[in-house]
C-alpha cells in the first residue's frame, strides 16, 4: 500500500505544469507517505521540485527544460506563505508600483497579525493588525501599504496616479483588477495611517475603474 502511495504521490508532483505552486498537504496520501516522498524529490535538483517555506513548494522545471535551472521566485513565495491579507511593504511597495526607481535590498511583506519565518533570508515580514485586509488581494494591500510610504518615494503624485489609472502597476503588483470599494473599506481601519495617506486611498478608487455590480 505504501509503495502505491508513494507512486501517487510522485505521479501527481511529476503531473503538475511546471511553475505552478502547491502545499504539501495538498498532494494526495498520507502525511507520512508524503513527506518523504517530497524530501527526496527537493534533495535531487534534477526534478526541479523546491521547498521554499515550511509546507509551501514550487514545481519548477525538471532536467531536459529549456528553463531547468531557474530558481522560485521567492517574493511570492513569501506572499503565498504569509497568508490572506498579504501584500508587499514599503519600499518593496513603492517599487512593485513604480513609485520609486529604488529596489530594496530585501522584499518587505506586510502580514496580518503575527508573522510567519520568512522562507528566505532576502525576505523581511511586517505584521499589521487590519483584518480587513484578508479581504484583499496582493494588488490591494500593496496599493494601501505605497499609499502609507508615498511621501518617500519621490516620484510625482499624478504620474503614480496616472500609472494605476492604467492599470500597467496594478499587474506588475499581483493582479490586474483592482477594486475600488474593497480599498475605501479597508482603508477605514487602518491604523497609524495619516490623513494624506487616506485622502490618497479615497482618490486612488476615485480614479480607478468602478466594479460592475454582480448580476
Amino acid at each position: 500500500m505504501a509503495t502505491s502511495e508513494t507512486a501517487t504521490a510522485k505521479e501527481w508532483v511529476a503531473g503538475l505544469v511546471p511553475g505552478t505552486w502547491f502545499w504539501g498537504r495538498d498532494v494526495p496520501g498520507r502525511a507520512d507517505v508524503v513527506h518523504p516522498v517530497l524530501s527526496r524529490l527537493c534533495r535531487d535538483r534534477a526534478n526541479g521540485v523546491w521547498r521554499v517555506a515550511r509546507g509551501l513548494y514550487w514545481r519548477g522545471y525538471p532536467q531536459g527544460h529549456s528553463r531547468f535551472g531557474v530558481r522560485p521566485s521567492y517574493r511570492v513565495g513569501a506572499l503565498l506563505h504569509a497568508g490572506p491579507g498579504a501584500g508587499l511593504f514599503g519600499w518593496s511597495a513603492l517599487n512593485a508600483l513604480s513609485w520609486t526607481l529604488q529596489s530594496p535590498a530585501k522584499c518587505h511583506v506586510s502580514v496580518v497579525g503575527k508573522a510567519p519565518q520568512p522562507p528566505h533570508p532576502t525576505v523581511v515580514y511586517h505584521s499589521n493588525s487590519n483584518r480587513r485586509r484578508e479581504s484583499l488581494s496582493w494588488a490591494e494591500v500593496t496599493i494601501l501599504e505605497a499609499a502609507r510610504w508615498f511621501q518617500y518615494g519621490g516620484e510625482p503624485w499624478s504620474e503614480c496616479l496616472e500609472a494605476l489609472r492604467e492599470n500597467a502597476s496594478a499587474a506588475g503588483a499581483g493582479v490586474s483588477a483592482l477594486r475600488p470599494s474593497m480599498l475605501l473599506w479597508a482603508s477605514e481601519t487602518e491604523m497609524g495611517a495619516s490623513v494624506e495617506a487616506r485622502h490618497r486611498i479615497e482618490v486612488i478608487a476615485g480614479a480607478l475603474p468602478q466594479e460592475v455590480p454582480a448580476q
